[in-house]
Formats: structure tokens, sequence, C-alpha cells
């Protein structure tokens, strides 16, 4: 597939292999990346939000023509090749009687999807933990859905681009927050199995050390033996001489 893309990439039918590929690479990567508490999720989620909004608001006003950098790489820009970086989703616009710009297609990065889809995965393995019958999953995808519908409204109403974590992120991490704070676990969500991890160390610690000193001291017991045993022996041959 990545061959075919590679070669027919400029064709009309170029974004349905592009978007195959980001399915698998979305996959991979939600499979390998593991999240270990909802800490560590919401630095990441919140330095990317603020990376998704600086490039696509804050930009123009440093570039020559006003252009976003972030729209400017995803749209491959005013190049002549018109190259883009194979790192979005795109749909192209049938039918779109309130757009502005019906050859334009619908784009959405690969990060839109993996870095919430971190989060999601997280919930989930919350939910295996303390048997909750999905809650946390059905709440962030419910919450994704509803942040991607946001994104394609304020895309049809302000004409411009849209940073999709700008609404991705706060409808599924508040989420998660507010159903942790509803459920009492917002304490097992912040700091994962983290607590539980070291307690099993030290279990294991412990159960260690006795087996470790018992063998030490059977170590020590087989040493004196021998040395006993040397010592009666020489003793014994002293005697036979005499």
């Amino acid at each position: 597939v990545a061959i075919v893309w590679a070669i027919q990439r400029h064709e009309s039918y170029a974004w349905v292999l592009q978007d195959i590929l980001g399915v698998a690479f979305c996959i991979n990567m939600l499979k390998t990346i593991q999240i270990p508490n909802l800490k560590v999720c919401s630095i990441l989620l919140i330095l990317l939000f603020l990376y998704d909004i600086f490039f696509v608001f804050i930009t123009p006003y440093f570039t020559k023509n006003g252009e976003s950098i972030m729209v400017k790489v995803a749209t491959g820009g005013s190049s002549k090749s018109q190259e883009r970086l194979p790192m979005v989703f795109i749909v192209p616009r049938l039918f779109s009687p309130y757009s502005s710009c019906l050859n334009q297609p619908s784009m959405l990065g690969f990060g839109d999807v993996i870095v919430p889809g971190l989060l999601i995965g997280y919930n989930h393995g919350i939910d295996l933990k303390v048997n909750s019958r999905k809650v946390y999953y059905i709440a962030t995808v419910i919450g994704y859905a509803v942040g991607m519908i946001i994104t394609f409204v304020a895309l049809e109403t302000m004409k411009t681009g849209q940073p999709a974590l700008l609404y991705l992120v706060p409808c599924t991490l508040v989420t998660t927050f507010v159903i942790g704070l509803i459920r009492g676990e917002l304490k097992l969500l912040w700091f994962g199995d983290k607590k539980e991890s070291s307690n099993n160390e030290e279990s294991s610690r412990s159960t260690r050390g006795p087996d470790q000193a018992s063998v030490g001291q059977v170590d020590l017991d087989m040493a004196s033996n021998a040395s006993s045993n040397s010592t009666i022996d020489s003793e014994n041959k002293s005697l036979i001489r005499k």
C-alpha cells in the first residue's frame, strides 16, 4: 500500500491509500505507547494543546504572508510540487453548501487521533481495573466525538483552519476528571498503578529476604561442618601415626 501510494500520490484517489496507511500507523502507535498515569497524560495533552494553538493562531503574526505554518505544511503551501506530508487523514468534500472552499478537502492530523487516543486507551485500562463497565472509555469516546463536531462547526464558521486539539483536549480530559471526581477514583486515575507496583516490589523483596538469609545460613553451616571434619581427620591421622 505504501509503495502504491508513493507512486500514485498525486492521483485523485490517493487519499484512500493515505487514510489506510494512517489508520495502520495510529493503531500501531496506540498499541506501542502506554501512558502510566493521568498525570503524565495531562501534561502531554496540555503541552500539545498549547503547541497546536501556537502554530495555527500565533504563527501567522510572524510570517510575511500571514499564513499559518501548520496549515501551510498540511496543505503543501504555495510550492510548485504541492507535496504534502503524509501525516493527515484526508476526506474530500463531495458536497458542502456551507463551505467557502469546496476544492479543499477536510484534513485531520494523525496527532489529533493518537494524542486523545492515548487518554482513551488509559481510561479503558482503568475500566478493566475497577470493573466499571467501560464508563471512562465510553465517556471519553463520546467526548472525542463532541470535540470533533465542535471542530467542524468552528471550521465552517471561521472559514479557516482550526487546531483540533483546541476542542478535543478539553472534551476528553475534562470528561475524565469529572467522572473520576464523581466516582471517587480521581486519585487512582492521577497516580495509576504506581503505589501497587511499589507495594509489589516491597513484598517481593521481603519474601526474598528470608530465603536469601536461610541460604546464607546453610552455607555457613556447611562451611563450619567442613572445617570441623577437617580438624577431626587431622587429629585421627596424628593418633594413627603415634
